[in-house]
């Protein structure tokens, strides 16, 4: 491999995915949709991952992980994952936060960054620029917003990696949705 090696896990929703990156670039990515099994995959999608791309562990200089919001155990579990993996390896550990990571995908202004949060709810963060949250992360209910309300919770996505995120806008000049489930 060339380039710093970089490793990103989301384990935050339903779905365990993981991304290899060469400095910017994607090489490689995985995503399962088993859920309540990312404890028993996430370590085998990581060293299959790194053996399809012909490097190792000690290639890695930073691992980006979910931080959230999403669900709590699965966060412990990438976490727990990569503070394993940055440990043992000597590897820079870097937390993201899902939202923000939905929103750096998105050009127009401002925007909402959504992650599912189950029981037809929404974790939220308003946008006025890139890299520039507007308050705070608040829950609300798919049914309190018609947009909301017509997203397909049988969509999949990975805000770190960059995989299958959705768009939606709330009318002409109005709010940008883009959201993760």
């Amino acid at each position: 491999m060339i380039e710093e090696v970089s490793l990103a896990i989301d384990t935050g929703q339903k779905h365990c995915s993981i991304a290899l990156f060469s400095g910017s670039t994607c090489v490689a990515q995985n995503i399962e949709d088993l859920e309540n099994a990312h404890s028993t995959i996430l370590v085998p999608m990581i060293e299959d991952i790194l053996l399809k791309q012909c490097s190792s562990y000690n290639e890695l200089k930073s691992i980006y992980v979910n931080v959230g919001p999403g669900s709590y155990t699965g966060l412990r579990i990438g976490a727990a994952a990569a503070y394993g993996i940055s440990i043992v390896h000597n590897t820079a550990l870097i937390g993201v936060n899902s939202l923000d990571a939905c929103a750096t995908e998105i050009q127009d202004f401002p925007c909402i960054a959504a992650v599912y949060a189950g029981r037809n709810r929404y974790y939220v963060r308003k946008y006025k620029a890139q890299f520039e949250s507007d308050g705070d992360i608040d829950i609300i209910s798919a049914n309190a917003s018609p947009c909301l309300a017509s997203i397909k919770v049988t969509a999949r996505s990975i805000g770190i990696a960059g995989i299958n995120q959705k768009r939606t806008t709330t009318g002409p000049g109005e709010l940008n949705i883009l959201y993760s489930i």
